[in-house]
């Protein structure tokens, strides 16, 4: 398959910048934004923005939780303030513990992390009411409206808010930066059309008067959500599935994974309002920035609905909002959690309050990267590699246009028509997508594609033949500099970071799919030579062509320039780089680790790795010396450093292992077809030194279990065919001598549910209601530090 983009004339960037927009401060630097883009100190900035409800999670575990977001590649944190977790009882603010909003905003700030503060008043996030209060929904008012009585009761909550958030706005120099008006406006519920506009106009001035300022504001824009131009900033959307659809049938493919111009997610929010027509706006989308704040980083089972989502399904879906042309990467959720209990009713939504949904009562898991329990998924693992290329080459990403050919794929049923895109900058440099994948629809595999981009005044520059396996994605670099003096014209490989720094070499690092025998096909001018272990390098007129070994992982190349400037370009399998991370040594220098388990920076020089396996390996490049700060982890060099071409440094780290035994006893059935199981650990798995956390791994057959404690319900879970997951660690003061019970509900096949994974029922019709297996899985931790040689 050979496919040929044009380019006729390179755009030009130099955009102005949208006035009401931005600000400055010293310990922040400069924010603003222009049709297209962000910009941070003046430059194009490509953040990357990750959902977490600090009231859905153990505030003693935020600080972790934040360091492990960053490690994935957030720059940005979004969270609501859900008013019914805060004045469940008229009159009666509650910003303590797991709520308070004051500390979450702190630890931001601590770790140098913009905040988008969501601050309703009405949310959604699947909290019963959408966040409102009984209280207030009881009222004989106007609600989401200029109700004078209504906006009264805006005007104490955020009155509250700013309380909360005394000194810690950005122009006090503290780190919120963006506010959320509102959410789903004019879409789900709501005003549209100029009465819409003038509500959310209120909103914003209420806002700005009791002094709730940011530089920036913003209002979802999908569906026809409501988003007053020059006033709020919209932001959109994108989910793998729709599982607040309200029928119980498998979805028709979704067309989220096709590379368009067309952006917006005609499903979601599809639950409280008739699906719309792709294309439907309240605003001028050439003049606004493609910006996503709910793009599903995993999604939520309803009692109606069990998707689940695989890992790639996830990458996939941000791969290509990137190709379409976003500018912000914003998950939803990012963190999963769990809701809070109320001091009069549960927090869930529920059909019961009047909303289309059931939703599990405590468990707000959503498949998201990190999980419930603060469990690093392999979800995440896929997104880092997104997010770690946003922080070293989103700039020249966010300076680009999009260019759609027109024989891309516009159907989600076409298995064989590729989806592909150019994003190109001013000066001839960019990224061609390729996308091959589409949940739940096979997709034919393209072998032996070939790729070439016309430039203004003639030039083409092909790209090597890639595979395009069905299922797969790609984007490859297009005239991309390294260093100051090496030019790659092409490749097809994917760029994933760059490190180095402190008199280490430039490292710029890539991986390839699989199938696929890497190739570099770098300008021939300024190169003086390059050496490489396996594959052959051949120097042409103009061109350099390195072609390495077909599977091969952490393949180094060293180019030598004539200006005597060495760069080391590493080539990854798709598999290392998912457990790729990054990590600066106490000299200053920065180092491409690779670990199978996971590996969070405390601090300059010092991480904390983790792992349910009680050993396992890492490399790193450049080569450093690794120690144990804190721990019982053993750590061993494998090899020596010693090499005459640059090699990784490799290590295992093993841990003394722990294994606690779980012993399950089954009880008599109850009236209703439920079961209730025992459950007794023989040990305390926290005994070890080296546990940091000690997890129920249950596989059952029901339409849905509970976790108790004492009779209390201490977590709960819908059935959706995945292994449920309890982290013991919150609940650790509770445990000794504590009754631990499983109670599983019946499963019917009667009964209105659609499963992506559904179980198999008996032949004789009968209920399925049982705990098939139960372990207690612990996980590891130490801290290492690290210096360069």
């Amino acid at each position: 398959m050979k496919k040929h983009i044009g380019v006729d004339t390179l755009p030009r960037m130099a955009e102005k910048r949208m006035a009401g927009f931005g600000g400055a401060h010293p310990a922040w630097g400069e924010f603003a934004v222009n049709s297209k883009h962000l910009l941070k100190d003046g430059a194009p900035w490509m953040p990357i923005m990750g959902e977490f409800h600090y009231s859905r999670y153990p505030e003693a575990q935020w600080e972790e939780s934040i360091r492990k977001m960053i490690a994935g590649g957030v720059t940005l944190i979004a969270t609501y303030v859900f008013w019914i977790h805060h004045e469940e009882v008229r009159g009666e603010f509650d910003w303590s513990g797991q709520r308070n909003l004051r500390r979450f905003i702190e630890l931001c700030a601590a770790y140098k992390l913009p905040l988008f503060l969501r601050i309703g008043p009405w949310c959604h996030g699947e909290v019963r009411n959408g966040g409102f209060p009984d209280w207030l929904v009881a009222e004989d008012i106007a609600h989401r409206s200029n109700d004078p009585v209504y906006m009264e009761h805006v005007e104490r909550l955020w009155t509250e808010i700013r309380s909360q958030v005394q000194g810690l706005l950005f122009k006090d120099g503290g780190p919120v930066l963006g506010i959320q008006l509102e959410n789903e406006y004019g879409h789900a519920g709501g005003l549209n059309g100029e009465a819409g506009k003038a509500h959310m106009l209120a909103l914003k001035e209420l806002a700005i008067r009791l002094g709730l300022e940011a530089p920036f504001y913003t209002s979802t824009g999908w569906g026809n959500g409501v988003v007053v131009e020059g006033e709020t900033l919209p932001v959109l959307g994108g989910y793998a599935d729709a599982p607040w659809t309200r029928n119980v049938e498998p979805l028709k493919p979704t067309v989220e994974y096709l590379i368009r111009p067309v952006f917006l997610d005609s499903d979601i929010g599809t639950d409280l309002v008739k699906p719309l027509s792709p294309g439907e706006y309240s605003y001028d989308v050439r003049t606004q920035p493609y910006l996503t704040a709910e793009l599903g980083g995993g999604i939520q089972v309803t009692g109606h609905r069990r998707p689940l989502l695989a890992a790639d399904d996830t990458e996939a879906l941000a791969f290509t909002k990137l190709a379409s042309g976003a500018n912000l990467l914003g998950y939803y959720m990012y963190h999963g959690g769990t809701n809070p209990a109320g001091k009069l009713t549960t927090l869930q939504e529920s059909r019961a309050t009047g909303y289309p949904n059931d939703v599990p009562e405590l468990s707000y898991d959503f498949q998201a990267p990190i999980r419930e329990y603060g469990q690093i998924s392999a979800a995440y693992r896929h997104l880092k590699r997104l997010g770690l290329f946003a922080a070293d080459f989103g700039q020249g990403l966010a300076a680009t246009a999009c260019i759609f050919p027109a024989d891309s794929s516009q159907s989600p049923e076409d298995p064989d028509a590729l989806r592909y895109s150019l994003r190109i900058g001013e000066d001839g440099a960019g990224y061609v997508f390729a996308g091959n994948y589409q949940r739940f629809a096979p997709m034919a595999a393209k072998h032996g594609l070939e790729l070439a981009v016309s430039l203004p005044g003639g030039d083409t520059c092909r790209f090597p033949a890639v595979n395009l396996p069905g299922q797969s994605f790609l984007f490859m670099p297009l005239r991309m500099r390294l260093g100051a003096e090496v030019l790659l014209h092409t490749a097809n490989v994917q760029p994933l970071c760059r490190v180095g720094g402190d008199g280490m070499p430039d490292v710029y690092v890539f991986f390839a799919l699989d199938g696929n025998r890497p190739e570099y096909r770098y300008a021939r001018e300024g190169i003086a030579s390059i050496s490489h272990k396996g594959g052959e390098a051949i120097s042409g007129n103009d061109t350099w062509t390195v072609r390495l070994n077909e599977g091969a992982t952490r393949q180094i190349t060293v180019i030598t320039t004539a200006a005597g400037e060495t760069v080391h370009v590493v080539t990854l399998n798709r598999l290392d780089a998912a457990n790729a991370w990054k990590q600066q040594s106490a000299a200053g220098g920065e180092h491409l680790v690779l670990c199978g388990g996971d590996w969070v920076s405390i601090r300059q020089g010092t991480a904390q790795v983790s792992s349910r396996s009680a050993s396992f390996d890492m490399a790193l490049y450049p080569s450093s010396a690794v120690t144990v700060a804190e721990g019982a982890a053993e750590l061993t060099q494998i090899g020596s450093h010693a090499a005459a071409h640059p090699a990784f440094a490799d290590f295992k780290v093993r841990f003394p292992q722990v294994q606690p035994k779980l012993t399950v006893r089954e009880t008599e059935a109850a009236a209703d077809g439920s079961k209730t199981y025992l459950l007794e650990l023989d040990s305390d798995p926290f005994a070890g030194e080296a546990v940091q956390d000690c997890f129920l791994r249950l596989d059952f057959l029901g339409d849905r279990a509970d976790f108790l404690i004492n009779g209390a319900k201490a977590a709960d879970w819908f059935y959706n065919g995945e292994t449920w997951e309890i982290g013991l660690r919150r609940f650790a003061d509770r445990l000794s001598g504590a009754e631990l019970k499983v109670m599983v509900y019946p499963l019917r096949a009667s009964d209105p549910i659609y499963m992506d994974m559904p179980p198999r029922f008996p032949a004789d019709g009968s209920p399925l209601c049982a705990l098939v297996q139960a372990e207690a899985a612990v996980e590891y931790a130490s801290v290492l530090e690290l210096r360069n040689d």
